[in-house]
């Protein structure tokens, strides 16, 4: 997916034809007695053990019942998400072999709007900025629930949303979050209050 863009959410030049439509992954949603989020209340009714989509239209991403009806576009090789990847290092902080990513490794204790999240990790020093939104992604677990994360490496998470710095292109005002309870991506007004973890 490409998040700066909308209508479809991707690359065209590379994917052209793309639809903006929902598309099944292999991934289960890992709360199977959650009610699932489905892109398209006219498909058939949402049964079966629910597993996660992603929508090509503005970038949203949930799941929905097995049996219900989306496009797909296949994969090979082999899968890129480890899940031995993060080593914990002193002062606080988590590297991601996979990306050379470095986090915090623990949770900003209060929520702020976007402008204040920015500013609170450009404080942080050392480095320190807010994620886009596909590194952000990058640490959820999506096989796991409340909070959707490798919770040895980022003890005491909460299952809630966090800012990332990625601007909504569906609509000015917003921005992208990722979120920690059951995984996926949201938007929201750019005045609302989320929690925050940096990265440099």
């Amino acid at each position: 997916m490409d998040l700066t863009k909308t209508n479809p959410t991707i690359d065209q030049t590379a994917f052209p034809n793309t639809p903006s439509f929902a598309f099944w992954t292999s991934s289960a949603f890992p709360n199977t007695n959650s009610s699932p989020s489905s892109p398209d209340a006219s498909s058939p009714a949402a049964t079966g053990p629910p597993k996660y989509w992603g929508d090509f239209s503005l970038g949203d991403q949930g799941s929905m019942g097995a049996n219900m009806y989306n496009r797909v576009r296949c994969v090979r090789g082999a899968r890129c998400y480890p899940t031995s990847r993060f080593v914990v290092l002193s002062g606080g902080l988590v590297s991601d072999t996979l990306t050379n990513l470095v986090w915090q490794q623990q949770a900003s204790t209060t929520t702020m709007t976007w402008a204040a999240a920015q500013t609170y990790c450009s404080s942080a020093g050392l480095g320190f900025r807010l994620p886009i939104v596909k590194e952000l992604l990058s640490i959820v677990d999506f096989a796991v629930a409340g909070p959707a994360i490798n919770q040895t490496a980022f003890p005491n998470t909460p299952a809630e949303v966090f800012w990332t710095s990625s601007p909504y292109a569906g609509s000015s005002g917003y921005a992208w979050l990722g979120s920690f309870n059951y995984g996926g991506a949201e938007s929201a007004d750019v005045s609302n209050s989320y929690r925050v973890r940096c990265v440099r």
